[in-house]
């Protein structure tokens, strides 16, 4: 392969890209996946070099990987947020509309009454301190959500999510919101999952993890884990 080391057996860094590839699909562009390889190559071959693995080790040597490539992968998240110039050009709702996607994403819809009652959602706001019951992770057949991964969501109802937790969201013109969802998936921070020639069908899952969006709802001042805790 191109990019292979010449000191390295070619089968053994194919498979190794070949499993980086697989959770870069849809995330990144491949400018980044380029990159990012040397680096990541690196990490993942650190446990044979200590002799805690073998290269016909491959599932445990992802497995070593996985920590510092979710470290990569949120420090690129930041990287298209800032390169985005949301913070400094966008105005203020665009973030809200961001954690409304990983709200959506995360949150059973089933518990959006709890949640999100509004208008939107065209029922009677629940109490607004609704008695929660903590989720056990050790219960049987009940997986933590932050472990079955962002959920897809249509767009109508991260919309209506925005409109719930955005207290200007009436100035806000649909078509504006629309464009900006636009721009998120153009920065792959979040993703269509549903393809577009689809129409009327049109869903897509947040790309964001939680440490970013906590790091955006503190910047703007917006209480995030009132609607987490029950998930993490």
């Amino acid at each position: 392969m191109k990019n292979c080391p010449d000191d390295e057996d070619p089968c053994f860094y194919k498979a190794f890209v070949e499993n980086i590839c697989d959770s870069f699909y849809e995330n990144c562009d491949l400018i980044d996946f380029f990159r990012l390889l040397p680096d990541l190559f690196d990490k993942f071959i650190e446990p044979i070099q200590e002799g805690r693995a073998t290269k016909n080790d491959i599932s445990l040597l992802c497995n070593e990987l996985k920590s510092h490539f979710n470290d990569v992968l949120d420090k690129l998240y930041l990287q298209n947020i800032s390169a985005a110039n949301f913070e400094d050009q966008l105005p203020q709702w665009s973030l809200y509309l961001l954690i409304a996607t990983f709200l959506g994403s995360y949150i059973p819809q089933n518990l959006d009454q709890r949640y999100f009652a509004t208008k939107a959602f065209e029922k009677p706001r629940l109490s607004r301190t609704p008695k929660k019951q903590k989720l056990s992770h050790d219960s049987p057949g009940k997986l933590p959500q932050q472990l079955k991964g962002p959920q897809s969501f249509e767009l109508e109802r991260v919309l209506a999510i925005f409109q719930s937790i955005y207290y200007n969201h009436r100035n806000i013109q649909t078509i504006d919101m629309h464009q900006q969802i636009e721009s998120f998936v153009a920065h792959h921070l979040i993703v269509c999952t549903v393809p577009y020639d689809r129409l009327g069908s049109r869903a897509y899952r947040c790309n964001v993890n939680y440490n970013c969006v906590k790091q955006i709802s503190r910047d703007i001042d917006f209480d995030i884990s009132k609607y987490l805790d029950e998930f993490w």
